[in-house]
């Protein structure tokens, strides 16, 4: 479970090998798509991953992210409906045998159908986090990631780039 900016999150992450992993996500979100903006935009978002450590060496690791999803915003007289088409490459690092940090660049690209202003979004985000492991089943998060958003689909933002953002805090917990 994570809070912040745009939102609340719930997920469910399960190992599918030892170097793959299936996720599924549902947020409630009040930015659009963590989009900064004076505009408050209730919707929510369903997503599934699959996240893929490509190489691990002296505890640091490298992976990447795809995935597909789908999300509905619900502005004044309207109603959004997209589809979600993330992607992403992350290199993580042990800092001490209960804290770990990432940094990478996450793509969580867009498409709007049936609104106005229809198109295709590419979120270009740098993101880093956290996460401080309180014991073998519990995790402590943090994340931020923030960039621009080329061609912002969906409602009228007022350019060809806006600045998407995204910082949340997050308990993680392991169910066996």
């Amino acid at each position: 479970m994570e809070i912040g900016f745009p939102g609340l999150s719930l997920g469910y992450l399960r190992p599918v090998t030892s170097t793959a992993d299936l996720s599924v996500r549902l947020d409630g979100n009040y930015a659009y798509e963590g989009i900064f903006s004076t505009l408050t935009l209730f919707g929510g978002h369903a997503e599934a991953s699959l996240r893929i450590r490509l190489l691990e060496i002296a505890g640091i690791s490298v992976g990447v992210q795809a995935g597909a999803g789908v999300f509905t915003y619900f502005p004044i007289g309207q109603l959004v409906i997209g589809l979600v088409l993330p992607l992403g490459a992350r290199i993580g690092v042990p800092l001490g045998p209960t804290l770990s940090a990432f940094a990478g660049v996450d793509l969580p690209m867009w498409i709007t159908f049936g609104s106005a202003a229809s198109g295709f979004t590419v979120p270009v985000l740098g993101t880093a986090g956290l996460e401080y492991f309180i014991d073998r089943n519990m995790a402590a998060t943090l994340r931020a990631r923030a960039g621009p958003a080329l061609n912002p689909s969906g409602f009228r933002f007022g350019g060809p780039s806006v600045p998407e953002l995204g910082i949340q805090a997050g308990i993680e917990l392991r169910l066996q």
